[in-house]
């Protein structure tokens, strides 16, 4: 069974949800390219070398009636955990879909300083295997900035991890990190966690392990008040009886692991994502984006998407956690954060509503939701197109940010669209234009780079 083309889905968007925080810890800078011993590679000025990087990605799925949750597991020593079921066993086909790569890749981002020496240090995740074995090992190393020594390093034998930091987590004023076992085992024994480390020695503050179920977190401001980050935890739990999915939301305590508060969605794929300012009070505000499944998902894209019957979007408070506002649609949506389109100082957002033909062809229509309240302010279809929206200038002196729509069909034909932004008036169109907004690189794009990092 393939999923990793549904996985992908799903773990970016997440990863989107991090990067979109306005969270607590430093700036992000540049991936470093490592040696085969696992150092920064220097340049004659002895500064590392490196790119920008993007987090790696995977996620999961399932069908529509779902059993209770079981108990949390609370042993650390969960590896061995089992559970039984033959459709858990087929859904979890999780790496066939990997291309081939090289036996070892190292990654290595500039994170907060993690040894009190009062300079950046370095996050290293190290991800090797084959693809067409599904076995697959993971490390996590922290590593000096000053000199590139070893700090400390946890070994994921069989297991897919990712890792960031996420702020002072025990109170010693320095960066901690959380490291998210997104897959661990094959089959019978699937497992998943999130663990919290002491950035400055490796050692594990806590950790929250999963049997049986996906795990995907992501740190966020703190809401409970204990001067700590939270952690937002989503865990995709496989029915081991039918075979469908669930999801758990889990707002948790960065101090402790305890939850906050905690959301489940019985038959659905949910995911929680930061959305913008949709509340004038200029906290970030979330959407959670519930995916109704008809069936047991397959993996495959374009099936996938027909087994997505309905998607409601539920606008949550960024302060308090209280819900804002609902709105539903038929089959699959996504729903992207833009700007104020409509000068009442709240952000609004582009739903997608995406459409699969007859002839395997995907496309969508393009709705703007008000931020304030849900309501569709207006709709436009593009058949046999996908529509890709972003905010543009005032086109037309008003005062309002207006809207720029393109239109691709294939690799070759695109056209561009001014629209004004808060009714959906085409303003002018171009064939073959690529119309790139001046505050692009410094708003738009850069508001998703993970303030987290």
């Amino acid at each position: 069974m393939r999923i990793a083309s549904s996985y992908l889905i799903v773990f970016s968007i997440l990863l989107a949800s991090c990067a979109a925080e306005d969270s607590q810890s430093g700036p992000w800078d540049d991936v470093q390219e490592l040696d085969s011993s696992g150092r920064p590679i220097s340049n004659s000025y002895n500064q590392p070398m490196g790119d920008s990087y993007s987090q790696p990605v995977v996620e999961p799925f399932n069908d529509t009636e779902g059993e209770p949750w079981e108990d949390e597991t609370t042993d650390r020593d969960y590896e061995s955990q089992t559970s039984s079921g033959d459709n858990a066993i087929s859904l979890y086909d999780t790496y066939s879909q990997i291309p081939n790569a090289p036996e070892t890749t190292s990654l290595a981002f500039s994170v907060s300083d993690l040894d009190g020496d009062k300079a950046a240090d370095l996050l290293v995740m190290n991800i090797s295997g084959q693809a067409e074995t599904e076995d697959f090992n993971s490390s996590i190393s922290a590593l000096s900035g000053a000199d590139g020594s070893i700090l400390w390093q946890k070994d994921y034998p069989g297991s897919l991890v990712y890792a960031m930091t996420a702020g002072d987590l025990n109170g010693d004023g320095g960066a901690d990190v959380m490291v998210n076992q997104v897959l661990a085992g094959q089959e019978l024994s699937l497992s998943s966690s999130i663990s919290v480390f002491d950035g400055s020695n490796g050692e594990e503050i806590w950790s929250r392990p999963q049997s049986m179920a996906m795990t995907v977190a992501y740190p966020v401001k703190d809401r409970d008040g204990d001067d700590a980050p939270d952690i937002v935890v989503h865990t995709f739990h496989i029915d081991g009886m039918n075979g469908s999915l669930s999801t758990r939301i889990a707002r948790v305590s960065g101090a402790s692991g305890v939850d906050i508060d905690l959301k489940e969605f019985i038959g659905a794929l949910a995911i929680e994502y930061p959305a913008g300012n949709l509340t004038a009070d200029a906290e970030q505000d979330n959407i959670i984006a519930i995916y109704q499944l008809n069936g047991i998902m397959s993996g495959e894209l374009e099936d996938d998407l027909i087994n997505i019957t309905a998607t409601r979007l539920e606008a949550i408070d960024g302060k308090g956690g209280a819900e804002l506002w609902e709105q539903s649609f038929d089959g699959p949506v996504a729903a992207i954060p833009l700007t104020d389109l409509t000068g009442d100082s709240m952000d609004e957002l582009a739903a997608y509503l995406i459409r699969y033909g007859e002839d395997a062809s995907i496309t969508n229509d393009l709705a703007l939701l008000q931020g304030s309240d849900g309501a569709v302010l207006w709709q436009k279809t593009f058949p046999g197109f996908m529509a890709i929206a972003m905010p543009g200038a005032d086109q037309t002196g008003e005062g309002l940010r207006d809207m720029i729509i393109y239109k691709v069909e294939g690799s070759e034909e695109m056209e561009t669209l001014a629209v004004k932004g808060d009714d959906g008036r085409q303003l002018w169109n171009r064939t073959g234009m690529i119309y790139i907004p001046a505050d692009l690189w410094g708003q738009e794009l850069l508001s998703f780079l993970p303030a987290s990092l």
